[in-house]
């Protein structure tokens, strides 16, 4: 059967999936899928699940937070601000929950350091404020 190829790209990063054989994905009219050949498509992706079938018959599955999807000239673009990429479908939920706690670290750590600027920034105030020199 023929392939295509696969580039999905995020803010961070771009990869490219070689010997793609069908792509199964959501949108807000449903589900569809698309295979070597097809028709030119432009589409936005619903939050969720695409399933791709390789070559060689085996599957793999991303994980997207929605995106846009452009299929033209035996070519998938997808475009997405964030995705996991995996042959087992069951790890999506533990690689969800681990995305999400680094994710809430990232806003700890930014939240800590804007409350040390505000504290710094109300003592340099308070200084200037008593006529003293910061």
């Amino acid at each position: 059967m023929k392939t295509f190829s696969l580039t999905i790209a995020t803010p961070a990063s771009t990869e490219r999936i070689e010997d793609v054989e069908s792509v199964t994905a959501r949108d807000a009219s449903g589900s569809f899928g698309v295979l070597a050949g097809a028709f030119r498509r432009v589409t936005v992706l619903s939050w969720g699940l695409l399933s791709l079938r390789k070559g060689d018959g085996t599957r793999e599955y991303l994980a997207l937070a929605g995106g846009v999807f452009l299929f033209s000239g035996n070519l998938l673009r997808i475009a997405t601000t964030s995705y996991f990429r995996t042959k087992n479908v069951e790890e999506i939920p533990s690689l969800l929950e681990h995305d999400l706690a680094r994710r809430e670290e990232a806003i700890r750590k930014t939240r800590s350091s804007l409350h040390s600027l505000d504290l710094e920034l109300m003592k340099r105030l308070t200084s200037l404020t008593e006529g003293g020199i910061p």
